[in-house]
């Protein structure tokens, strides 16, 4: 098993530079050295653990998982990083949201204190983006995910285009 494991950790490392890390770091290895233990025709001295876990960047508790297992772990990581950086994007949306909000709303006051009359096609567009909030944004989002996957858009371009047809 751990010879699986370590052949799926490797992945697009050349066996070559594997068994040169592990020479550098003072084991007797070559790419033959590292095929036999992926085969399991070798075993994994525990001396020699740490040093493989090190250049593969992963623990020594990793090499001792299933392949299986080590890649549901990756890809529920990969998944976590990716939730991570879109919800700082959205974080940053909504601020920029509300600051954009904070201007126009300056504007309205200037002109209000101005006497400066607005036309009804400007008073609507002001109307419709006064309810963008982050709660509303939010119930949008909730709204989304309800949708059947057919209709669900899958990229931000398929948003946009649902959202103009919604405006449209």
């Amino acid at each position: 098993m751990i010879g699986a494991t370590v052949s799926f950790l490797r992945d697009a490392i050349p066996q070559q530079a594997v068994a040169n890390a592990m020479r550098e770091r003072g084991h007797r290895w070559s790419q033959s050295t590292v095929w036999a233990i992926e085969k399991g025709e070798r075993r994994l001295l525990l001396s020699e653990a740490a040093d493989l876990a090190e250049i593969l960047d992963v623990s020594v508790e990793a090499l001792l998982k299933r392949p299986d297992e080590i890649g549901l772990q990756s890809e529920i990581a990969s998944e976590c990083r990716s939730i991570g950086l879109l919800y700082n994007e959205a974080i940053w949306t909504m601020h920029e949201l509300s600051a954009a909000q904070d201007v126009l709303q300056r504007y309205l006051d200037d002109a209000e204190r101005k006497g400066i009359r607005l036309t009804l096609v400007t008073e609507a567009t002001i109307h419709n983006v006064k309810k963008m909030t982050s709660r509303q944004a939010l119930e949008e989002a909730e709204d989304l995910k309800d949708l059947g996957n057919q209709d669900r858009p899958r990229t931000r371009e398929d948003f946009d285009a649902m959202r103009k047809l919604d405006r449209g």
